[in-house]
């Protein structure tokens, strides 16, 4: 089961990074923040989870988020 999610969230992970920068006739252009802060979602959600996600493989597919990939812990803030 850990996979699948796994795997789903990497497809989720490279979708959002595809829509990072929305285009002048997108809804997105009014949350310009949205597909970056929903990729961190996943990822704390992931580590709260247990779900092992493939680093080395995110790192080659969202790079320009290798600091959500690669930070030390991704658990909550404690103000959630």
């Amino acid at each position: 089961m850990t996979a699948a999610a796994a795997e789903l969230a990497v497809g989720v992970l490279c979708g959002l990074y595809e829509i990072r920068d929305p285009g002048s006739d997108s809804l997105l252009e009014y949350a310009p923040d949205y597909a970056i802060d929903q990729a961190d979602h996943i990822l704390r959600e992931c580590a709260k989870a247990g779900i092992d996600l493939p680093v080395d493989d995110l790192l080659d597919l969202i790079p320009e988020w290798s600091m959500l990939v690669t930070r030390p812990t991704r658990q909550a803030p404690s103000h959630r």
